[in-house]
């Protein structure tokens, strides 16, 4: 099979951490970092059909906020999603709730001393489902 003539280009951080993607010279995906080298912008594209992720942590290095933005290949706004996240003292996962277009949608969940999942809540801003998780071993029990 012949070449096609392409070329792929990618840029890293001095860190090594992946920092950009081009294609035939033209932008495919920009990265950056924190200084806990964690992700905190990604954009998908260049020009029109644009897709943008960002994302915040805390201390512990829990993902506390993400949002995404973008615009359609014609150029027109995408409507946005947001997320929250908060975490329990184990750092569970304790919450999650969204934003922009999904504004409503969330979950909550329990635990056990042990960190095992033991209960879950979905809402989805007009309902809710509940489930319980019961550890007898050997069983385990899904409510």
């Amino acid at each position: 099979m012949a070449h096609s003539g392409s070329v792929t280009a990618r840029t890293y951080t001095p860190r090594h951490q992946l920092a950009g993607v081009t294609h035939d010279g033209n932008a495919v995906a920009a990265f950056a970092y924190d200084p806990g080298m964690r992700e905190t912008s990604r954009t998908l594209g260049s020009g029109a059909g644009v897709l943008t992720r960002t994302s915040t942590y805390n201390r512990q290095d829990n993902l506390v906020t993400g949002q995404q933005v973008g615009t359609t290949p014609g150029g027109s706004d995408r409507p946005g999603l947001g997320w929250d996240y908060s975490y329990d003292a184990n750092k569970n996962l304790a919450s999650a709730t969204t934003g922009g277009v999904m504004a409503g949608v969330g979950f909550t969940t329990t635990q056990d001393n042990e960190d095992r999942l033991t209960g879950w809540t979905r809402t989805n801003g007009e309902t809710s489902c509940q489930r319980s998780l019961h550890f007898d071993p050997p069983a385990i029990i899904w409510n």
